[in-house]
């Protein structure tokens, strides 16, 4: 599947980052920017997401989507961030191509990931009735009851769009993803799965997941790892606290001369 994506900066040395779950490359534009002085960073939207194409959803179709981006971007080798749902689609990655990764940034998730917590979001998109929805407020107002978080409210509505005829429509692929959610309780790494590159779990202090917590677990995939906990961060570390993000990130790069 060719799914879009946006390039910063011209360095030999490459990083490609990939969103979470309903998330978007422009989510990570930010990031992107403050880091191209010395990478080349590839920041795609994946699958199901955004204005990339729509099909059958899991981690292991996104793995070959940014494989064969990396393929016709000529990178044979490239080191990786991966936030949430994109960090199951790094780790994947690092594990069964570990030759072209140089090293795994993984941010706030663990190799198993528990999914049952996300159901309450899609239902309450589903919700929705966009045939009633004149303005964003509407939506909101909508989802309020069911998603009492503010925070969650608004980076939902980034995939909310307005049409030519004044109508919305969810720009992701609202029924496949969350036929994927609904069938999938965990989504777990094959136990068999390795990855022995430099590799950095960066987690949330105010994070649910709590990675901290299950260092064995990461350890049995990704034995040279490191671990950096942001303590003021929630889920998404590098929006609530985006120069902490940035100077771990770069640390490590730097560290291991992967830049």
């Amino acid at each position: 599947m060719l799914i879009k994506y946006d390039v910063y900066g011209s360095s030999q040395a490459t990083l490609t980052i990939l969103h979470g779950l309903l998330g978007s490359r422009q989510n990570w534009s930010s990031v992107a920017d403050s880091l191209q002085s010395s990478l080349r960073i590839l920041v795609p939207t994946l699958r199901n997401h955004g204005d990339s194409p729509h099909g059958p959803h899991s981690v292991e179709a996104m793995c070959d989507d940014v494989a064969g981006l990396h393929e016709r971007s000529s990178i044979s080798k490239t080191n990786i961030i991966g936030h949430s749902m994109g960090g199951l689609v790094a780790m994947s990655l690092a594990t069964v191509k570990p030759e072209s990764i140089r090293s795994l940034i993984v941010v706030d998730v663990l190799p198993q990931a528990e999914m049952a917590r996300l159901k309450p979001v899609f239902q309450a998109m589903e919700s929705v009735d966009l045939e009633s929805v004149s303005r964003r407020t509407d939506a909101v107002r909508e989802l309020a009851p069911q998603l009492p978080d503010p925070g969650v409210r608004q980076f939902l509505l980034k995939n909310l769009e307005r049409k030519a005829d004044g109508t919305y429509r969810w720009k992701c692929n609202l029924a496949e993803l969350a036929r994927w959610v609904r069938e999938n309780k965990r989504v777990d790494l094959e136990a068999e799965s390795h990855y022995d590159g430099p590799t950095l779990f960066i987690g949330g202090g105010k994070s649910e997941h709590q990675i901290a917590r299950r260092q064995d677990l990461i350890a049995e995939h990704f034995p040279n790892y490191e671990l950096a906990i942001i303590p003021d961060a929630g889920h998404w570390v590098h929006i609530d606290a985006p120069r902490q993000f940035i100077h771990v990130v770069s640390k490590f790069l730097t560290e291991h001369h992967l830049e």
